[in-house]
């Protein structure tokens, strides 16, 4: 995705917001907006929950639908306890950030082992758990993790790349 889709998506977020504070038309209004700036170029639905899902020929942008993008790997399931806040697809490289409640530093860990253990393996290059860091290579993909905890709530960013 171009960096001017990318720079729109975040201005679909950003109109999302308010139109979500505001009537369905107000919704469907920003909507049209973000569809004429793209030019055809790309098609973004704003749901009436703030959630933003922006999708061209060269992949998809989604926030706030708890989705995964198509075609991302099935032996890469998301983190038990953990939701998808936003997700993309540029090509066939695939990015999600997850959240959990609270420190789950753990859960990450266990995450990892769990991947360990149903068939990918550790990257060399990147020392496991080094930083809230993760790298792991297997079935024509190399993932990588890095989780961060803010006191009440984990965030883990996953990009899966081919191989």
């Amino acid at each position: 995705m171009t960096r001017l889709r990318i720079a729109v998506a975040g201005a679909a977020i950003a109109l999302a917001a308010v139109a979500v504070s505001g009537c369905g038309s107000s919704q469907q209004a920003a909507e049209n907006a973000v569809n004429d700036a793209l030019s055809g170029s790309a098609s973004v639905d704003i749901g009436e929950d703030g959630s933003v899902k922006v999708e061209d020929s060269e992949g998809s942008y989604e926030y706030g639908t708890g989705e995964l993008p198509e075609g991302w790997p099935a032996e890469a399931p998301v983190i038990p306890g953990f939701t998808v806040m936003a997700s993309a697809k540029s090509g066939d490289t695939f990015t999600a950030q997850f959240e959990a409640a609270g420190d789950q530093t753990q859960a990450v860990k266990d995450y990892a082992v769990w991947l360990q253990n149903n068939g990918w393996a550790i990257d060399a290059q990147i020392p496991p758990g080094t930083n809230g860091m993760w790298g792991f290579r297997g079935f024509g993909y190399s993932l990588t993790m890095l989780s961060t905890a803010f006191g009440d709530q984990t965030v883990v960013s996953v990009n899966i790349t081919p191989v």
